[in-house]
């Protein structure tokens, strides 16, 4: 088996050399457990320490939990938030599995201060959502789907088609169709 000398070297400001003491650590000890016994005068060690980051697991404390912080909550329900942004919370929120965002996307549609884009997102996330809600959940969002249809913003009428289309609901291929055929609807015949 071999060893390794694993003390640090103590400096001190006297012109005599400062004595290191001989402990040796087998090298297994390192290598399987990461640990080892440190000596009582540490100061160099502790020096490096200070400026060395931390583990993930000490540092897990900076990690925000989606699911018990009301800060990306703001941020997505801000129409003065940079949609970008508010559109990767949606996702981290989603991925999280936060159960109440599908309500809040709802929250998002319904105010009158958010632009097109944003709210067209917001539909975005509602199909995202549906595959693994539950029933009444999933009829929700058709509901709000089937009232997006009619919107005030374009962009938010052709995302609710498309996901009405992509999962596989009547109304929306009855919509397709209808926008394609009727004449009155030349403002929305490019989105389908």
């Amino acid at each position: 088996m071999y060893f390794i000398n694993t003390n640090p070297i103590v400096l001190n400001n006297s012109s005599e050399p400062s004595p290191v003491p001989e402990i040796d650590v087998p090298i297994n000890e390192i290598s399987d457990k990461g640990k080892t016994e440190k000596p009582e005068n540490n100061n160099l060690t502790t020096s490096v320490k200070e400026h060395m980051p931390s583990p993930v697991s000490e540092n897990s404390s900076n990690i925000p939990d989606l699911t018990s912080k009301p800060e990306p909550l703001g941020t997505l329900l801000d129409p003065q938030k940079d949609d970008t942004k508010r559109n990767e919370v949606a996702n981290s929120l989603r991925e999280s599995g936060y159960k109440g965002l599908t309500e809040d996307l709802i929250t998002v549609l319904d105010n009158p201060d958010e632009k097109a884009r944003f709210r067209s997102f917001a539909v975005q996330h509602l199909y995202n959502n549906y595959a693994d809600a539950g029933e009444s959940e999933k009829q929700k969002i058709r509901e709000v789907l089937y009232k997006s249809l009619k919107d005030r913003h374009v962009k938010v009428r052709r995302e609710a088609l498309l996901a009405l289309v992509r999962i596989g609901d009547p109304k929306g291929k009855e919509t397709a169709v209808k926008w394609l055929t009727d004449k009155d609807k030349d403002n929305v015949r490019d989105l389908v």
